[in-house]
């Protein structure tokens, strides 16, 4: 009687620790009994089983194309470290992918991570169905999604690629993603078996194509790329944009893509990675049901001081320093007013202004005093000015609260939304030196007005330099 009880006992020890330790393991990524396809499958229609059960609008997660144009190795794999905002973070996995077709490697899905200044928790992990349209980029490349990494790279990764110079600062910021994955970096020579390969004399990979693809030849199963940010000599341009765009992506020679305009093969890849569809729905919806209408402007105001104005503590000469003096010499009233002469010279029409005011969702203050300023505006002149914020879009996406992909990611989406909004304006006043900004010029490639998208900086500082002119006169 008593060997059965403390048979039962154990027993039930056993059982709790096991559910416990499959919980964990399934939460940390370490558990997936599936191949990789099962894995995606089951893995995409479980989730969209509970996005159905909690009448969930948002179409989130969608099954990835698995007849991608360009077969990448499926024995090879790399991994990319992101490193700063959600936009470089987008470029990175740009890089990854570049790289990826260059050294036939088929990519894992990375995990993205909020930005600093997000209030519900700076750097935690953004499932990267919130960041990437997984559709769109595994039509390009093959993919395979971060739960994978354990079925194929048993968690550790044998070799990291180094896009940039290895420096403290970079080594401490992403310690733990190369902790995680069991990834040690050391310095050795090309060619010795080592756990890392520098990049040749330690600075971005300046390299041809061809040359950057035999550099980086290993037999390695998995690779981590460690500081994906511009970390290859290729970009977007307008005219490369509009060429990738205009491609046919049945006619492309897969076995001549290294051959490729290098600048041409990355803004291919960076027309196939950009945010979700279901960012620009709520986009579409946002401008139908709230603003009422697609003539309007946009404006993206970056300067803030938890983030772009830390750069003003540094003492320079460098054009940043002379932005940092405007920034500080313009108020709220000069901006609304450069922004509203703005929508009269691009409109053209007797129409009330409207304009959408982008800036971190945190600067409450700046959002309800440019309102504030507006109201002040429309009593003396009797514009009718109609401005939207961020605080408006957050009400909008209240509607989404049953959504539990949601839940302490809505920051994080309403920024990415806020980029859309943009990106469909009549015209954009952008922020000079800020890669959000850029990321939204390049989505304009090709639009009807793009040519009239202005600088906000150099407008409102224009237009506070009138003003004071009328004064002294």
């Amino acid at each position: 009687m008593c060997s059965r009880k403390i048979f039962g006992s154990v027993f039930l020890v056993l059982t709790v620790y096991l559910s416990v330790s499959v919980r964990l393991l399934k939460r940390a990524g370490t558990f997936r009994p599936y191949s990789a396809t099962e894995t995606i499958t089951i893995y995409l229609e479980d989730v969209n089983k509970i996005q159905t059960r909690s009448k969930c609008q948002l179409k989130i997660y969608n099954q990835p194309d698995k007849n991608p144009i360009i077969k990448l190795n499926p024995h090879k794999f790399i991994l990319p470290v992101l490193y700063n905002g959600p936009t470089n973070q987008l470029i990175g996995l740009r890089d990854t992918v570049y790289l990826a077709i260059l050294l036939n490697r088929t990519v894992i899905i990375p995990e993205f991570h909020k930005h600093l200044t997000d209030t519900s928790g700076q750097f935690q992990a953004v499932d990267g169905n919130l960041r990437v349209d997984i559709p769109a980029l595994s039509a390009l490349v093959s993919v395979v999604p971060h739960s994978a990494i354990s079925d194929h790279c048993k968690n550790h990764f044998d070799v990291a690629f180094l896009g940039q110079p290895l420096t403290q600062k970079h080594f401490q910021v992403n310690r733990a993603s190369l902790q995680h994955y069991n990834v040690t970096l050391s310095r050795g020579k090309r060619g010795q078996r080592f756990n890392t390969l520098l990049n040749p004399r330690d600075q971005t990979l300046k390299m041809k194509p061809l040359d950057l693809r035999d550099y980086y030849k290993t037999d390695a199963k998995c690779a981590m790329l460690y500081y994906a940010y511009r970390s290859v000599d290729a970009k977007e341009t307008p005219e490369m944009l509009l060429k990738a765009k205009e491609m046919n992506l049945t006619d492309i020679n897969v076995s001549l893509l290294p051959k490729m305009d290098k600048n041409l093969l990355y803004s291919l890849v960076a027309t196939h990675v950009h945010t979700p569809e279901f960012i620009s729905n709520i986009a579409e919806e946002f401008a139908r049901e709230v603003i009422g209408t697609n003539q309007y402007i946009a404006v993206h105001w970056r300067f803030d001081p938890l983030d772009w104005q830390r750069k003003c503590r540094r003492e320079t000469t460098s054009p940043i320093d002379a932005m940092c003096k405007q920034v500080d010499n313009v108020t709220g009233a000069d901006i609304v007013n450069a922004a509203i002469k703005h929508n009269k010279y691009v409109l053209k029409s007797s129409t009330r202004p409207v304009i959408y005011f982008a800036t971190p969702i945190y600067r409450k203050d700046l959002l309800l005093s440019l309102q504030s300023h507006i109201r002040d505006i429309n009593q003396r002149k009797g514009l009718g000015v109609r401005l939207y914020t961020g605080l408006d879009l957050q009400e909008q996406l209240n509607k989404y609260s049953v959504c539990s992909e949601l839940n302490g990611n809505v920051e994080d989406v309403l920024a990415s939304v806020e980029m859309e909004i943009c990106a469909k304006a009549k015209s954009f006043m952008f922020s000079k030196h800020s890669s959000w900004s850029a990321e939204v010029l390049n989505h304009r490639v090709g639009h009807e007005f793009a040519n009239f998208d202005r600088d906000i900086l150099k407008a409102t500082v224009e237009f506070r330099k009138s003003v004071l002119s009328l004064k002294s006169t």
